[in-house]
């Protein structure tokens, strides 16, 4: 087919339309070759993990531009009451370590001067060397939490402060940490087991803990007058087949 017989839309003097447009920003966009700086997004801030001195709080927030505002905030805030902390930021949370000793002051600020009002979960781990207890504390303004995390040496009994008194929500949540995992809140006004027999031997979330063979776990499964001593028949009261 001559040229004089294309269609216009073919021929270098036809107007552009839209899809020409279009095909000819595909073809650019391929042949310009890509700069450090196109190619990261800006919508995505490259994470830094962590910092030289992280109780340094300008330099900090500086460093991590996309920690919410509410939690740069309260991180200076408590900068200003308590330098001495370890502070850790992350994208969708601030993790202060605190000792016991502190604990209930911090948490006290935290409540009363940073609007954290809800204590959203207390749970326990065990470290092996020692037990960490880990506070989630939330505004309700907010879903970036305040996470305090204590270090508790591990031993029978270790001790920390309890929070009744500043949520009542800390109740129960901290007789289960007892229940399961043996560490002694000072100051709860009813410290004893939720989920378990007040006579069960130990504790059953420490990673140390063994089971009585003798227990017996559902004792009305036990039958009358058996006194046995096999492990399969005193943790179910029966016989075997």
């Amino acid at each position: 087919m001559s040229e004089d017989k294309l269609p216009p839309e073919c021929t270098e003097d036809a107007p552009a339309t839209e899809d020409s447009r279009a095909t000819e920003d595909v073809r650019t966009a391929k042949d310009t070759p890509a700069t450090e700086d196109s190619a990261q997004s800006p919508s995505f801030p490259r994470k830094r993990e962590s910092t030289e001195d992280p109780t340094r709080t300008d330099e900090i927030l500086a460093e991590f531009p996309i920690l919410p505002g509410s939690l740069a905030e309260a991180w200076q805030r408590l900068h200003t009451v308590a330098p001495d902390l370890e502070y850790r930021p992350f994208d969708d949370r601030l993790e202060v370590v605190v000792p016991t000793d502190r604990l209930l002051e911090i948490c006290g600020t935290i409540r009363d001067d940073l609007d954290y009002g809800m204590l959203m979960s207390i749970t326990a781990v065990d470290k092996q060397k020692r037990f960490d207890l880990i506070y989630h504390i939330y505004r309700l303004d907010s879903a970036c939490p305040l996470v305090l995390r204590c270090r508790l040496p591990h031993e029978d009994e270790p001790q920390a402060p309890s929070l009744v008194s500043l949520w009542a929500g800390a109740d129960f949540q901290e007789r289960e940490i007892y229940d399961l995992m043996g560490i002694v809140f000072t100051g709860h006004p009813d410290l004893r087991r939720i989920l378990l027999d007040d006579d069960f031997p130990g504790h059953p979330l420490r990673k140390d803990f063994q089971i009585d063979p003798d227990y017996v776990l559902v004792r009305h499964l036990r039958v009358p007058g058996y006194e046995g001593t096999a492990p399969g028949l005193a943790t179910t009261g029966r016989s075997p087949l």
